[in-house]
């Protein structure tokens, strides 16, 4: 199990047991030297719980034996580093979170308008979108953005049982990435993903109209435990976030259902797609 998860975990139950003892961040702030903010953002899972830090916090709610042992321990895994830490001079810190998400998620919902998602593409289309994306930066950097891309969809295709719904625009299907030939076999790859039963992709055509999705592209996660909430991804061209709050991801699961309904079945996307990798060789 990745560390975000584990981290997620622990700042909820540190958050509970606040709550359980009557005490505000402020008071427990105030007991450790500590600033609020940092307590708060512990408590989101937006900074790590070190250790030692929770060992002193659970004498202050009550909590000590074998529940206080547990708890601890929790947090020390919570500190290991995921696999991606080798690349973290190329990930952004909510990137980073992202990714750990994703990694343990047992069903993946993807919607993007204008080119092939990122867990779906080959190696040469990947290279040809990033050099684009980050025209400013050296070779080499862009070469370990793509080598982490590669490394993400490694790590999924390990995942027995890992749900794979996509909702692409057409647009993505026709968009010239590179040369001709990247695309067609990027689109070849699409297909072969989808008759070995990896993956469901629905094409929204061009005469679908209004989709809910015009703003732009977007990720659900679900997860395989209930203590472990759903959350959605957003991502622009120069920044990501990620999306907590249950009335927000609750309408991203309706934009995305809204255009399952709309969009072409997955029989005629895949007939679609072979259509268009044809006519682009």
């Amino acid at each position: 199990m990745a560390s975000i998860i584990k981290r997620r975990r622990l700042a909820s139950a540190l958050r509970q047991l606040r709550e359980q003892a009557g005490l505000t961040l402020e008071d427990v702030a105030s007991r450790l030297d500590m600033a609020q903010s940092t307590m708060s953002r512990i408590e989101t899972a937006r900074a790590r719980a070190r250790p030692v830090i929770v060992h002193s916090l659970l004498p202050i709610y009550g909590i000590h034996g074998i529940e206080a042992d547990v708890i601890v321990q929790l947090a020390r895994d919570a500190s290991q580093r995921d696999w991606w830490y080798a690349y973290r001079d190329v990930m952004a810190d909510w990137f980073r979170t992202f990714v750990g998400l994703e990694g343990e998620a047992a069903k993946i919902q993807v919607f993007q308008p204008q080119v092939v998602p990122s867990l779906l593409q080959t190696e040469e289309y990947a290279r040809a979108l990033l050099g684009a994306a980050w025209v400013n930066r050296k070779p080499a950097e862009v070469e370990r953005r793509v080598q982490l891309r590669l490394r993400r969809q490694e790590v999924l295709g390990n995942r027995p049982g890992l749900q794979c719904q996509l909702v692409l625009g057409e647009a993505a299907l026709h968009c010239r990435i590179g040369t001709p030939e990247i695309l067609a076999a990027q689109l070849d790859r699409l297909v072969q993903l989808i008759d070995d039963g990896r993956i469901m992709i629905q094409v929204l055509p061009f005469t679908a109209g209004a989709t809910g999705g015009e703003l732009g592209q977007f990720v659900l996660l679900d997860f395989p435990y209930p203590e472990d909430p759903p959350v959605g991804y957003v991502e622009h061209l120069v920044g990501g976030q990620l999306v907590e709050e249950p009335t927000e991801v609750d309408r991203l699961r309706a934009v995305f259902r809204h255009q399952r309904t709309i969009a072409l079945s997955p029989e005629e996307s895949r007939k679609l797609i072979v259509e268009v990798a044809t006519a682009a060789t």
